[in-house]
Parts: C-alpha cells; sequence; structure tokens
C-alpha cells in the first residue's frame, strides 16, 4: 500500500481528476431532458388543435351553486375609495354645517357646530341642578 501514488504529492502534475464524472454522458443526459420537454410541448400543440376542432358539448346546465353570484364576507373592498371618501366627508361635512332633525318626535335637533360654538360661549354649558346636593 505504500507503493500507491499519492494525489496530494508535491510535484504531481495532474491539475484535476478525470475519472469522476463523464462529460458525454451529461450531456447526452442533457440533451435528453431538452429533447422531452420540447416532445411534449409539440404534443400538446396538437391536442390543443384537436380540442379547438371538436369541442365538447353542453349536455347539462350549470349548478345552481354555479349561478349563483355570492358576495365575499364583510368587510370587502372598495371599488373607487378616493370618490367613497369624497362622500363620506362631504356627508359629514353637511351634517357638522346645517340644521336638521335629529329625532323629530323628542324634539332633538341637530345646528351647525359653528352656532354650538358661539351659544356655549355667550351661554355656558348647561348645569343639572340636581346633582348639586350629591357633592
Amino acid at each position: 500500500m505504500a507503493d500507491a501514488p499519492s494525489h496530494s504529492a508535491p510535484g504531481n502534475t495532474n491539475a484535476h481528476e478525470k475519472t469522476d464524472a463523464n462529460s458525454g454522458n451529461l450531456y447526452k443526459v442533457a440533451g435528453s431532458i431538452i429533447g422531452l420537454i420540447l416532445a411534449s410541448f409539440v404534443a400538446m400543440y396538437f391536442l390543443w388543435k384537436a380540442f379547438e376542432k371538436n369541442p365538447p358539448e353542453v349536455t347539462s346546465q350549470a349548478s345552481e351553486v354555479a349561478q349563483k353570484t355570492l358576495l365575499p364576507p364583510a368587510p370587502r373592498l372598495q371599488a373607487q375609495p378616493a370618490l367613497e371618501l369624497e362622500q363620506f366627508q362631504a356627508m359629514e361635512d353637511s351634517i357638522l354645517t346645517t340644521y336638521g332633525w335629529v329625532d323629530k318626535g323628542s324634539g332633538l335637533v341637530r345646528v351647525p357646530i359653528e352656532s354650538a360654538i358661539v351659544r356655549v360661549a355667550n351661554e355656558g354649558l348647561p348645569y343639572d341642578t340636581s346633582l348639586a346636593g350629591k357633592q
């Protein structure tokens, strides 16, 4: 065993081992895989053309489940968020800047915020006299 040539001995002129992989066989395998892929593309093309010539016949109606258009559960995505935001802000602005009924039966009204601020500044906040003796 001591007579076996050492691959790591100094002065060895071999730069690499030539017996590890046969490059010819690797190229044959790679070529075979590429050929198989191309053959499947060609087969799929002809299959597609055959199905185009003979489409399947419609023999029955779609099921009831397929015909229903079900909405996804809330919250849903907004189709036009910028427009919806503008509409929402306009509705809020109209509530804050106009007079209107909140509950007509009980006589509860809505006043513009600016008018409410001026009224509270002039008259002060209402004081509940029933709480005065409980302190």
